[in-house]
């Protein structure tokens, strides 16, 4: 009788335990489908938070590279063209012509700027009229320009050289010029210190 007892207390006992152990291995098995669970979705939360980011920059990096193209294409645009506001011609040909003048007051060779000249310049009024290359050398031999004049045009700088719809300014005024002829590229001056242009929009 009393190893009938004994075996029936250590089945219980045995029973007992197993349930115990099923319940703890139940538990652990739980508790490590939660932590991965977790961990894939804190993996999957960066994933998604970097991506973005990741394409901001390169659209912000693409942005500026596009902006800094576009604005060195309107420099260069601009530098190429600078005198397209009055004529077809190129830089060099609008600088060239620019020195070709400068030169010829300079070593006041009447004759060559004469011929450099759109006719009439000059005005009644100023008691300076000039209607033709004959009446302007006489003019320069005789009148001629004041040495401040000359010495302005000699300190200017041709890199100073600039121009609006009335053509190319020579040292701040004192000389402009112009195509008269746009499709010959014929350029004439205009304007020459005291001689302004006779009937013109030049009057200062």
């Amino acid at each position: 009788m009393k190893r009938k007892i004994a075996t029936l207390l250590l089945m219980s006992m045995i029973c007992v335990g197993g349930t115990a152990c099923g319940s703890n291995a139940e538990s652990t098995a739980d508790t490590s489908s939660e932590v991965t669970s977790v961990e894939e979705d804190v993996v999957a939360a960066d994933v998604t938070e970097e991506t973005p980011v990741e394409e901001n920059v390169e659209e912000t990096e693409t942005e500026e590279t596009t902006a800094d193209s576009t604005d060195a294409t309107e420099e260069v645009s601009d530098e190429e063209g600078k005198y397209v506001v009055f004529t077809d011609a190129s830089n060099e040909e609008v600088e060239a012509f620019a020195k070709k003048v400068v030169d010829a007051v300079l070593a006041k060779d009447w004759e060559a700027v004469g011929d450099m000249i759109q006719y009439p310049i000059g005005t009644e009024e100023a008691n300076n009229l000039c209607n033709n290359k004959e009446e302007f050398v006489a003019y320069a031999n005789s009148t001629g320009f004041s040495e401040e004049n000359l010495t302005s045009l000699a300190a200017w700088d041709s890199a100073d050289l600039w121009a609006n719809w009335q053509g190319a300014c020579i040292d701040d005024g004192n000389i402009w010029f112009r195509d008269i002829d746009i499709e010959k590229k014929d350029f004439k001056i205009v304007s020459l210190f005291d001689l302004r242009e006779a009937g013109g929009e030049i009057t200062e």
